[in-house]
């Protein structure tokens, strides 16, 4: 890792962007990767870089609205809001339909046991895990864990399960955030490309520490390009570039040289 780690680079950007139709290629225009790090960091203060990382600004796909922990949609709703009876579904657990036509209102996190997969992947049952994650006792929160843990990669590339991962990146103890770094890191290429673990990926490198993030940069190296081009693994390379020590990102300035 110590190769990651060397000269100044010091870059800043705003807001995650997905790149425009026109690919790498097009996107490169003006960047100079000949000048350094500094003359990198000037072109990319100046938008040189546009095409690469896409414009800098609020019109951003994993923006705070969009990609927080909060709930689907950045919020996170009543665990109640299914006002009408549901036709009973054959895919779901007794517990899990009666949750959703508000038969058990006095539902807690431990009353999930052995649920907490399928909560999780429910649009209401993850709005309500991951209201309850907010204030809910270490107990409470462990029980969860050790159900998601498990189901990890899962969780990371499903539509309503990566936000109760996010969650414990925001709510989790240190132990459970390194232990998520550990199910993040054998997976960080395919995550990063993937619409929803590249959000997760994002939520992590903003919430651990260095050396974790090291762990998990690492696993970006030989395929910083790759994710550039993808509209998924770009915002990923952004965050690398937000959240990271900048004497450990000399390699993403390598990948661009000669392109």
């Amino acid at each position: 890792m110590n190769a990651f780690c060397t000269g100044g680079l010091n870059m800043n950007s705003g807001s995650l962007t997905p790149p425009p139709p026109g690919g790498l290629r097009n996107g490169l225009g003006g960047l100079n990767f000949n000048g350094g790090a500094d003359r990198f960091n000037s072109d990319m203060r100046n938008g040189a870089g546009g095409g690469v990382f896409g414009s800098f600004g609020s019109n951003n796909l994993f923006s705070s609205n969009s990609s927080s922990s909060n709930g689907v949609g950045g919020k996170t709703p009543r665990h109640n809001s299914c006002s009408s009876i549901e036709k009973p579904s054959p895919s779901r657990s007794r517990l899990l339909e009666d949750f959703r036509n508000n038969r058990f209102p006095s539902i807690t996190l431990r009353d999930l046991s052995d649920h907490v997969v399928e909560f999780s992947q429910d649009q209401h049952g993850s709005r309500f895990i991951q209201q309850k994650l907010e204030k809910a006792p270490s107990t409470d929160k462990q029980i969860v864990f050790q159900e998601i843990l498990a189901a990890a990669y899962v969780l990371m590339t499903d539509v309503f399960g990566n936000y109760v991962i996010q969650k414990f990146f925001d709510f989790g103890s240190p132990e459970q955030k390194d232990a998520l770094v550990q199910k993040l890191r054998t997976h960080v290429q395919s995550l990063a490309l993937q619409m929803y673990g590249c959000r997760v990926i994002q939520k992590a490198l903003e919430s651990i520490n260095l050396e974790q993030q090291k762990l998990l940069i690492a696993e970006l190296e030989g395929n910083v390009l790759k994710c550039v081009k993808d509209q998924n693994g770009n915002h990923v390379v952004q965050k690398c570039i937000e959240s990271v020590e900048p004497s450990c990102l000399q390699f993403i300035i390598d990948s661009f040289k000669g392109q």
